[in-house]
């Protein structure tokens, strides 16, 4: 990941971990063969997470981001919120996030050849 660049992954497997997670024990003792042992499964892991960076993945799709941030004053109002809607797609083989829109409006001139700028620094 580049500095200045986040990404947030939403966690979507609650509705069907939980109880499949209860089912799990009762599936292992079934099982003729013993439950894999913990290193087994670390270096599964490992190795998953080492395809997954060959493979570069991050640098084959392109998705919608959109961020909001809130500045709260001492009184624990909003004093400033700001919303941008990023772009990120593929340049160069690597994820780049290009803003598109901040507060719902249009970039100004301005922020649009500042984002040329950022984006020829990025190439």
């Amino acid at each position: 990941m580049r500095p200045g660049h986040s990404h947030t992954y939403p966690i979507r497997a609650g509705r069907w971990a939980a109880p499949l997670l209860l089912l799990l024990p009762q599936q292992l003792a079934a099982q003729s063969q013993p439950a894999p042992r913990v290193e087994e499964i670390i270096q599964k892991v490992i190795a998953r997470a080492k395809w997954s960076d060959e493979q570069h993945l991050d640098g084959k799709y392109a998705y919608t981001q959109r961020s909001t941030m809130d500045e709260y004053d001492s009184r624990e109002r909003v004093k400033r919120h700001e919303e941008r809607l990023l772009r990120v797609a593929p340049l160069d083989g690597e994820p780049y996030a290009r803003l598109v829109q901040k507060d719902g409006k249009p970039l100004t001139e301005k922020e649009v050849k500042l984002e040329q700028e950022h984006e020829k620094k990025f190439r």
